[in-house]
Formats: structure tokens, C-alpha cells, sequence
């Protein structure tokens, strides 16, 4: 599981991200509801002021009625807000596209190599490092759960230690990509009824390519680089929020947790073989516009 101090630190910076981005998205869901898909229609003159439209809440006997007007009854006045603009996300693709603010953490590395290096004990069994990468993809809300296809990208994580093995002097210069297509189904809490945000929750899985590159020196090694893929299957699950401007666009901002498998390396000679448990977790943050 992902240490404590972790996840408080990425909850910490997805708090502190939403709220400095919250008055940006509120802004635009409060200014664009009325905003024109043909930038060239804006007419950017102040116009003269006009009697604003109302809507007017009547109580008559136990009940009230609101309906549109220009004047004021009973001194209960509400601006009226037009949404008619805002185009239908059901049934309707969207694209996405975002930056990932993560950090990739190869854990349990364990010696399988061959005979001649069997039973030498690891110095270092883990690797970590922070990046930001990039994902993108196709979504399409279908009743109440968004679906989406989503490839991620995870750049190059380095393993390089030296001595490799215990009373051997053995050194390893390595990296390790990894790219995945994942599934993504999501639900977003619309009962909440929060303003401008909508929380969602998420489950992935996901088809994961773990490609390393390897180079031993020092000993058995021979100094030249190997390359090694390994398949496997990926799991995952994330909780963000989405915010709604323009007519078309969306923005989200979530903390995702993806476990990438199994990856493997080999040296030039094939006698030094490893194997880690790759973990990804961290904040994305992107656009989805809707199409058609």
C-alpha cells in the first residue's frame, strides 16, 4: 500500500489545486452559459442596460409558483439563469487530454537470474522517482457511469545500483518505460448537488507495457545493453472532481492509483534477470471537450 505521508501529500496538493482553480471554473460556468461557439459573434461593446429579466416567486395560500417576469411581486426577486445552451453530455463522446503529476515506484525487486547469480542478495530492491507525464483518450457518458478508453504514457524511472549484489562487484545502469491502455469506469455523485463541481469515483483496468533497458558491468556483465518487454495486466482506481464551462468543455482534476504489474530486466549476457512490483499513483489534471 502507498505510505501515509503520501497520500496526505497528494490530497494535499489536489485540495489546494481545487481551490485555486475554483474560482476560475466558477467564473466560466457563471460567464459562459450564454457564450457563443463562434468566437467572431461576440460583440465585445458594453450595451446599454436594460430592464433585467426576473423570475418571481408568488406565494398564493400554502403554495408558490415561480414563472418569468419583468416586474416584482411581493418583493420575492431571483435573477433567471439560462442553461439552454449548455449541450447534452449523455450518449455523446468527448476527448480528453491531461498532465499526470505522479510518482512511479518500483518496489519487492528480486533476483531470478541464473544459476551463476542465484543466490547473490540484492543491495537496493526498490526504485522511485517523481515526473509529470501525459494521458489522453475517448469517453462517452452512458446513463448514470461514464466510460472512457484512456492511454497513459509513464516516462523513463532509473534503477542504477552499485554494487548490484552483495560481495560482488557487480554495477546495473537501467530504465524502465512503461505505456498502458486502460478502461475506465466512472461515476459521477451529481446527487450531492455541489455547485459548479462534480466528485466522481473511479475503477480501471488496464492492458500494461513494461519495457526496460539494461547494462552489468563490473564482472560477469559485459557492458552491453539489453532490452526486455514484459505484459501485463493493470488495475487501478481514482477520485477527482469535474467542472462544467462553456458550452462544450469540461476540466477535471483527480488522484488516480495504478498497479502496472511486473516488470523484468536482463543484462547483455542473459544470466542477470530481476523482477519489481511497478506502482503509479499521483494527480492528473486535464480538459474534455464533447464532439458531434
Amino acid at each position: 500500500m502507498m505510505p501515509t505521508r503520501n497520500l496526505f501529500k497528494y490530497l494535499l496538493v489536489g485540495c489546494v489545486a481545487t481551490l485555486m482553480t475554483s474560482p476560475a471554473f466558477a467564473g466560466f460556468a457563471t460567464y459562459a452559459q450564454d457564450w457563443p461557439d463562434d468566437a467572431a459573434a461576440v460583440n465585445e461593446k458594453i450595451p446599454a442596460p436594460e430592464a433585467p429579466s426576473k423570475v418571481t416567486a408568488v406565494k398564493t395560500k400554502n403554495k408558490t409558483s415561480v414563472g418569468a417576469s419583468n416586474c416584482e411581486c411581493e418583493g420575492l426577486v431571483f435573477d433567471e439563469i439560462d442553461t439552454s445552451d449548455r449541450i447534452s453530455q449523455q450518449d455523446r463522446l468527448y476527448a480528453k487530454f491531461g498532465a499526470t503529476f505522479v510518482t512511479g515506484d518500483v518496489r519487492k525487486m528480486q533476483n531470478i537470474s541464473l544459476p551463476a547469480l542465484s543466490s547473490a542478495y540484492l543491495i537496493n530492491t526498490s526504485a522511485k522517482e517523481n515526473y509529470i507525464s501525459w494521458e489522453f483518450g475517448l469517453g462517452a457518458r452512458i446513463k448514470a457511469l461514464r466510460y472512457e478508453l484512456e492511454y497513459m504514457y509513464n516516462k523513463n524511472i532509473s534503477y542504477n545500483p552499485d554494487p548490484l549484489f552483495a560481495n560482488l562487484p557487480e554495477a546495473l545502469v537501467s530504465t524502465l518505460e512503461s505505456q498502458g491502455l486502460w478502461l475506465n469506469v466512472l461515476w459521477d455523485l451529481e446527487k450531492l448537488n455541489l455547485p459548479y463541481f462534480t466528485p466522481y469515483l473511479g475503477v480501471m483496468g488496464g492492458f500494461i507495457w513494461n519495457k526496460t533497458r539494461s547494462t552489468m558491468t563490473g564482472g560477469i556483465g559485459n557492458g552491453v545493453a539489453q532490452n526486455h518487454s514484459n505484459y501485463s495486466v493493470g488495475i487501478g482506481a481514482t477520485i477527482g472532481v469535474r467542472a462544467a464551462f462553456w458550452t462544450r468543455w469540461f476540466g477535471y482534476i483527480g488522484y488516480k492509483y495504478l498497479d502496472q504489474g511486473t516488470p523484468r530486466w536482463q543484462d547483455g549476457t542473459g544470466v542477470m534477470q530481476l523482477k519489481g512490483h511497478y506502482i503509479v499513483d499521483g494527480v492528473d489534471i486535464g480538459v474534455q471537450y464533447l464532439l458531434g
